[in-house]
C-alpha cells in the first residue's frame, strides 16, 4: 500500500488496523509478521492513551487499552492473554523510549509516559490523558503488565511516584511558552522560601560597602545603658542593644585620648605614645603622621568620611586636624571643652566647622550634643544612598556641663532624695544621649538607608560611681586606673544584616577597643594590616573565632611609672582568657612593684588576689612574661611638658601654644620634607608665646 493511499483510508472516522493473520505452529512456532504500516511524519500516541475507539487502533476481540512492553517493537494489551499486536516501528526521528537502533542492550524504555511515534493521521491522535491512567506496576518477570482492577490502579511506591514525575515532566515540553515561565517561575520562588525559611543567609547579602556609624563616648561605666540599669531611661539604645550583638566583655583604656588613638589606628596606645596623659590644646604634639587612620583607608575605598564630635589626638599644627587626616567633614572641639555650652577650653574657644575655627563663637549658648546631632543628621541627609560614608560620632563626657532645662524636667520624675546631684544630671545627660542617637537613627530610616547601615556603640573610659556596678556589687577602680570600673564600657553592634544567631544576644567573648578598625574595614570589603585587632565580622555573622577563649589583650601601660619613686596606684594591666593581671609598673625587662591576678570572670569585682596561692605560680609568671612583651614593644609616651614624647622628638623644643584671637587654631606651621630613605618633619614658623 503505497502512502498517498494509506492517506485517503485514513481520511475516515472509524479507524481500523490492516488486517493480518497469526500462525504458530507446535514444536515450531513462529509469529507471522505482517507487512509495516508505511510511516507518516511524526504523529505521537502516548502510552495507555483514551478508551475511544475512534482514537486509537483497537483489538477487535478486547476492549483493554493498549500499552507498550519493555520491548518497544511489540504491542500488547493490558489482560490476561498476551494475544500479540502487529509490530508497530517508531519514528526513528522522535523516539522517547528505546528504539531497535538505540545502543540501551537491556531494552528498556526510558520510562513510562515517553511518547512513541505511529503511523498515525493527525486526526487519530489522541489527546494527552491524566496521569492516573499510567498508575500500573511493572511486572519484572513478563513483558506485560498484569490485569489492573479500578482500585489496584493507585502509586503504591515511591516508584510509581516517581513515574508519575517522569511522566509529568516529558508532558511539560508541549505546553505554551509562557504556562512553562509561570511553573519555572513558581518553583524557583518556593525552593527560595523554603530554603531562606530554613538557613539564615542574612549574612550573604551584606551590601559591598555599607554604611557605617560608629559612636564613641567618654565616661560611661560598664553598667550606664538602661539595658544594664534600670535606674537609667535610655529606652531607644536599650532597644537597638536588644535587636543587636551585646559585648559583656569589652574592654577600652582609662584615658579619652588613648582611646581614640586605639580606635582610629587598630593599635594599643602603648605604640602610639598616647598612654599616659590626655592631649591638652597647648601641647605641640599629636598622634604621628605616620599613623593610618581607618578614615584614609575607607576614602581608598569610596567612602565619604565624617568625625563629629571630640578629636582631640592633635591640632597644633594644620597637618594634625580631621581635614588634613582622611575626614571630608568635621563638625566639633579639636580638644576636650571645659564647657559644653560655651565651648571653651583653656581659655580659648575649640569648636571648628571644617577648617573654620568659629572665632566668633556663633555657637555660645546651644549644648555640645545638639550641634553634634545637627551636624550628624545633616551629613547623612547629604550624604544620602549615593554612595557609601562612614559616620564617627565622638561625644564628650555627658556630665561635664548641667543638661538643658528640658531635659531636667522631663526627668524629674525619675530622681529620688537620695540621690546626689551630679548623679541626676549625669542621669539626665544618658537621657539626652539616648535622644541624640534615636534622632540620628530616624535620619537614616528616613533616607531608606536603614537596611545597609550598620551602627557601633562603644564607651571610651569608665565611669566609677554609683553606676559602675555589676550584679549589684561596685567595681573596683577609679578614672584613670586599670581596674574595671575605669576600663570596662558598654559596646554593642546593630544591623539588620546580623546573622539571626547572634540577634540580641550578649557575647561573652573578650573584645578590645583595637578590634573595631580590622572589623569596620572588613565589613566594607576591605583589609586593614599592622593592627593588634581582630576582626570581628565572623562573630557578626553568627561564626565562632577559634583561640578567643585564650586570647590575650593589653589594658594599658603607663610607662611614667618609672618615673615616680612610689607608686600610689598600678600603672599596667592586661586580660589573659579569664585571668587579669594588674602591676604597679613594667618596663621592657622587668615587673615592679607589686603584682596582683585576678579571675575576672568568677571575680569580677577583682576582690581575691589570686598570687597568694602557690600553685599558680607558673601562671603568674606567664602573666608577667606577657606584660613585659607589651612594654618592649611600646614606645615613649606623651607628657604635657617638654620634650613632649622623648629627646628626639622632633619639636622638643617647642613651646606650649596659646589661643589666637580667643580661640584655638594650629599654633605651629609644618612640612614634610621626603628623601629617598625616609620623611620628617620640619618646622617652619611658630604664633605661639
Amino acid at each position: 500500500m503505497s502512502w498517498k493511499s494509506y492517506g485517503k483510508q485514513s481520511s475516515s472516522s472509524s479507524f481500523q488496523p490492516p488486517s493480518y493473520q497469526h500462525h504458530s505452529y507446535e514444536g515450531n512456532s513462529h509469529t507471522r509478521v505482517p507487512p509495516q504500516i508505511p510511516q507518516p511524519p511524526h504523529y505521537s500516541v502516548p502510552l495507555g492513551s483514551a478508551r475511544s475507539n475512534n482514537q486509537i487502533p483497537q483489538n477487535p476481540n478486547r476492549n483493554s487499552a493498549m500499552f507498550y512492553s519493555k520491548k518497544p517493537s511489540v504491542m500488547r494489551y493490558a489482560t490476561n492473554t498476551t494475544q500479540p499486536l502487529p509490530s508497530v516501528r517508531p519514528s526513528s526521528s522522535r523516539f522517547y523510549g528505546t528504539s531497535q537502533s538505540s545502543n540501551n542492550s537491556s531494552g528498556k524504555t526510558r520510562g513510562i509516559g515517553s511518547s512513541f511515534m505511529y503511523g498515525l493521521p493527525s486526526q487519530h491522535v489522541p489527546k494527552r490523558p491524566s496521569a492516573s491512567n499510567y498508575l500500573f506496576q511493572t511486572d519484572e518477570d513478563t513483558d506485560a503488565y498484569p490485569s489492573k482492577t479500578e482500585s489496584s490502579l493507585k502509586p503504591s511506591s515511591f516508584r510509581n511516584f516517581f513515574r508519575v514525575l517522569r511522566y509529568s515532566c516529558s508532558q511539560f515540553r508541549h505546553e505554551p511558552k509562557w504556562k512553562k515561565f509561570l511553573l519555572f517561575s513558581f518553583s524557583v520562588c518556593f525552593l527560595a522560601g523554603i530554603v531562606t525559611a530554613s538557613v539564615d543567609l542574612s549574612h550573604l547579602l551584606l551590601p559591598t560597602h555599607p554604611n557605617i556609624i560608629l559612636i564613641q563616648v567618654d565616661s560611661i561605666g560598664y553598667d550606664s545603658l538602661g539595658y544594664l540599669n534600670t535606674y537609667v531611661s535610655t529606652p531607644f539604645i536599650d532597644s537597638l542593644a536588644s535587636k543587636g550583638l551585646k559585648f559583656n566583655r569589652y574592654y577600652a583604656t582609662p584615658h579619652s585620648t588613648a582611646s581614640k588613638c586605639s580606635l582610629l589606628t587598630g593599635k594599643y596606645a602603648t605604640r602610639l605614645g598616647c598612654q599616659s596623659n590626655d592631649l591638652d590644646s597647648a601641647s605641640p604634639w599629636g598622634l604621628s603622621l605616620s599613623e593610618s587612620l581607618i578614615s584614609s583607608e575607607l576614602k581608598s575605598l569610596g567612602y565619604r568620611t565624617a568625625v563629629m564630635g571630640t578629636w582631640g589626638i592633635g591640632s597644633f599644627s594644620s597637618l594634625y586636624l580631621p581635614f588634613s587626616r582622611g575626614f571630608d567633614d568635621f563638625h566639633g572641639p579639636i580638644v576636650e571643652e571645659d564647657d559644653l555650652y560655651t565651648h571653651m577650653a583653656d581659655n580659648g574657644y575649640v569648636w571648628w566647622d571644617n577648617s573654620t575655627d568659629n572665632s566668633g563663637n556663633e555657637h555660645n549658648g546651644t549644648h555640645t550634643y545638639d550641634l553634634i546631632e545637627k551636624q550628624a543628621t545633616n551629613f547623612i541627609s547629604k550624604s544620602g544612598s549615593s554612595h557609601p560614608w562612614f559616620l564617627y560620632i565622638s561625644l564628650p563626657d555627658p556630665s561635664i556641663s548641667v543638661p538643658p532645662d528640658s531635659y531636667v524636667s522631663s526627668y524629674s520624675a525619675s530622681v529620688t532624695g537620695n540621690e546626689k546631684v551630679d548623679d541626676t544630671y549625669r542621669k539626665v545627660s544618658l537621657s539626652m544621649l539616648d535622644t541624640v542617637i534615636s534622632n540620628l537613627w530616624e535620619k537614616v530610616k528616613e533616607k531608606g538607608i536603614d537596611d545597609k547601615t550598620w551602627l557601633i556603640f562603644s564607651g571610651s573610659y569608665g565611669y566609677p560611681g554609683m553606676l559602675a556596678k555589676v550584679s549589684g556589687d561596685t567595681l573596683k577602680g577609679d578614672k584613670g586606673q586599670v581596674f574595671d570600673a575605669a576600663v570596662r564600657v558598654p559596646a554593642f553592634v546593630y544591623s539588620s544584616q546580623l546573622s539571626k544567631k547572634v540577634r540580641g544576644e550578649t557575647s561573652k567573648q573578650l573584645v578590645s577597643v583595637v578590634d573595631w578598625k580590622p572589623t569596620i574595614m572588613s565589613l566594607a570589603g576591605g583589609g586593614s594590616s599592622d593592627t593588634d585587632g581582630i576582626d570581628l565580622s565572623e562573630i557578626f555573622n553568627g561564626n565562632e573565632l577559634n583561640g578567643m577563649e585564650n586570647r590575650t589583650i593589653l589594658i594599658n601601660i603607663d610607662s611614667t611609672c618609672e618615673n615616680n619613686n612610689k607608686y600610689n596606684t598600678p600603672a599596667a594591666a592586661s586580660i589573659s582568657g579569664s585571668y587579669k593581671i594588674v602591676v604597679d609598673c613594667v618596663t621592657d625587662n622587668e615587673v615592679k612593684g607589686n603584682t596582683h591576678i585576678y579571675d575576672i570572670v568568677n571575680d569580677q569585682t577583682e576582690s581575691t588576689d589570686l598570687t597568694q596561692y602557690n600553685a599558680l605560680y607558673t601562671l603568674v609568671q606567664t602573666l608577667k612574661k606577657n606584660m613585659i612583651s607589651f612594654a618592649y614593644n611600646s614606645t615613649s609616651a606623651f607628657q604635657p611638658k617638654a620634650p613632649w614624647q622623648s629627646d628626639d622628638y622632633f619639636c622638643a623644643e617647642c613651646s606650649k601654644g596659646c589661643p589666637q584671637n580667643g580661640a584655638w587654631t594650629p599654633f605651629y606651621e609644618l612640612s614634610i620634607s621626603s628623601s629617598s630613605s625616609s620623611s620628617s618633619l620640619q618646622l617652619l614658623s611658630s604664633s605661639s608665646s
